[in-house]
């Protein structure tokens, strides 16, 4: 549920920072929002609307933006603003990775990333075209205790002809990923075209970083830009949420795919790789004599580092759709989950039986006809437990259940 609110001016910023409304606020973080609204409004300067939107922002900044959250003086962004905003953990990647001296953002939306980005530059130019959400933005940025910003309302395409204080070490920008509310799946679909834009902004700056949805295709978004020296596939504990593009003016040569997992702010794993094409085949399992089956995580995933990561750790492919792997010597390094072969079977409840000490099992299909949902009802199992199924189908076409433990 989200209400948005127009107007937002310095007036409806100071009342919500008001020691009272703050309390309010607060106290009702766990309430049912649409049963407060049947309450009086005890604020007659703040539109209870806004009121529930702060609520509920609130709320999701207390696991997504923690740091914001312990902010007293941060008044957040609309749910959709912030639901479609960088997380704290991968905004935290950025600056671990691009600490610009000088910055322009090119799309400053709700700042979230902007206020990592710009903890160490001298000269950062903050661009949003809604003059509300930047009144709000320009607010948090200044209550970050961050300085030398420039806010203008403007849009990036105006900004990027006529700005010529230079020099820029980076422009970032993260365009629009929904055309009509829909979801949108290439470049030419966002908002505005970063296309049409890279000439002028390699006219100013040498270094562009574009953060994308998961959606888009990594190969073809490289082929389209065009300058790709990184891409960077950003997951958070398993879940990929971003794909950060870095191109570099005039550069030529073929892009790094860097697969990340954040696990917390002091441990995440990287795999990078390119040349995926020029690896030979991967050697195809038979799970006999087999011990170890390996789930790569999500990054890597998105990224299609399919044989690289079999090649890296010398292992084994179930087969050529089914990306799963298996080795008979343990690699306890490996950028995903781990388990320990138990057994394997066809895909017969009388079979499977014999391999599970109960019913109660975690199941999850790679490259087979059905469903972990369908398969846990054919085989009358339940979630949960310490064992683990994988159904799967071996190179030759023949499907498979593989019974293991986690590790």
């Amino acid at each position: 549920m989200s209400f948005i609110i127009p107007l937002i001016s310095k007036v409806l910023i100071e009342s919500i920072l008001k020691p009272k409304v703050q309390k309010f606020i607060n106290d009702n973080l766990n309430v049912d929002i649409p049963e407060l609204l049947l309450s009086k409004n005890p604020f007659s300067e703040i539109p209870f609307p806004y009121l529930a939107d702060q609520i509920i922002s609130k709320r999701k900044a207390k696991t997504k933006l923690p740091s914001w959250f312990a902010n007293p003086d941060i008044v957040f962004p609309p749910p959709l603003n912030l639901e479609q905003s960088s997380s704290e953990p991968t905004a935290a990647y950025k600056f671990s990775n691009w600490q610009p001296l000088s910055l322009i953002d090119l799309t400053g939306g709700s700042a979230i990333d902007f206020s990592f980005l710009s903890r160490k530059s001298k000269r950062s130019y903050f661009i949003e075209p809604d003059e509300d959400l930047l009144e709000l933005s320009k607010h948090n940025i200044q209550a970050l205790g961050l300085k030398n910003v420039k806010f203008v309302n403007g849009k990036a395409e105006g900004f990027v002809d006529h700005f010529s204080d230079l020099p820029i070490d980076l422009i970032y920008i993260d365009p629009s990923r929904r055309k009509e509310q829909k979801k949108v799946f290439s470049f030419e679909d966002c908002s505005p075209n970063i296309r049409e834009l890279i000439p002028g902004i390699f006219r100013i700056c040498d270094h562009l970083l574009i953060k994308t949805s998961p959606l888009l295709d990594i190969k073809k978004s490289i082929k389209e830009l065009g300058f790709v020296k990184e891409v960077h596939i950003v997951s958070v504990r398993n879940e990929c949420k971003e794909v950060l593009y870095f191109l570099e003016n005039s550069f030529m040569g073929e892009a790094s795919l860097r697969c990340v997992n954040l696990e917390s702010s002091q441990n995440h794993y990287e795999f990078t790789f390119k040349h995926e094409e020029s690896i030979d085949t991967v050697p195809y399992t038979s799970l006999e004599n087999e011990l170890f089956l390996y789930e790569p995580n999500s990054s890597i995933l998105k990224g299609g580092a399919f044989k690289s990561i079999a090649s890296k750790f010398d292992l084994s492919k179930i087969s050529l759709n089914s990306h799963l792997y298996t080795s008979k010597a343990l690699h306890t390094d490996f950028p995903g989950r781990v388990f320990k072969i138990k057994g394997y079977s066809q895909a017969s409840k009388k079979d499977v039986g014999k391999l599970l000490s109960t019913d109660k099992v975690n199941v999850s299909t790679r490259n087979f006809p059905l469903t972990s949902e369908q398969l846990k009802a054919k085989l009358k199992l339940r979630d949960g437990g310490d064992q683990y199924l994988f159904a799967t189908t071996l190179s030759g076409n023949k499907r498979i259940i593989i019974v293991c433990e986690k590790l």
